[in-house]
């Protein structure tokens, strides 16, 4: 018949009658028990707790339509990469919108899996150059041109201003 209750005792601390999480190196034995009869203790056994990895995924979360970007697992010891998009590197080019993640394993075969990255593809701007006036006027006058609402400029002057003015 099977003991229907055991006790385990950490053979280090015996004030320690039963661990959930077991400490690194640490060995223990049970006490077998069926109703009110008690056994003797079992032969010792000694726990080894391995680390779990931690993950997680650096580079730009967007870049420009034609162009890319690279997101890059990191977890130092990661002996294997698996990312959503079935990719196995550490880091990985990025061409299209989507919702990236990565799970490792270590040498000690314990996995962890990163958190989401989102990364977007922006529209490329559609450059346009609006005159605030009128196009044609007389020696000595001039137009301002305006490039839209944009973050950066670079007209054909050098300017990198959002208006140029134009004009002889």
């Amino acid at each position: 018949k099977s003991p229907n209750s055991f006790t385990w005792i950490n053979i280090n601390d015996t004030s320690a009658i039963y661990s959930e999480n077991p400490s690194i190196g640490t060995w223990y034995r049970a006490l077998l028990q069926n109703g009110n009869c008690n056994s003797v203790y079992t032969s010792n056994l000694r726990i080894t707790v391995l680390f779990l990895p931690t993950v997680n995924i650096s580079g730009l979360d967007s870049f420009c339509i034609g162009s890319n970007t690279t997101l890059t697992a990191n977890e130092i010891g990661a002996t294997n990469y698996i990312w959503s998009n079935n990719l196995t590197t550490p880091s990985i080019q990025i061409t299209t919108t989507g919702i990236y993640s990565v799970t490792v394993n270590n040498s000690f075969g314990c996995t962890a899996v990163s958190n989401n990255i989102s990364v977007a593809a922006n529209p490329l701007p559609t450059p346009s150059i609006i005159p605030l006036g009128p196009t044609t006027f007389c020696t000595g006058d001039s137009v301002i041109l305006y490039a839209g609402n944009y973050s950066g400029y670079h007209w054909n002057t050098n300017s990198t201003q959002d208006t140029i003015r134009s004009g002889i």
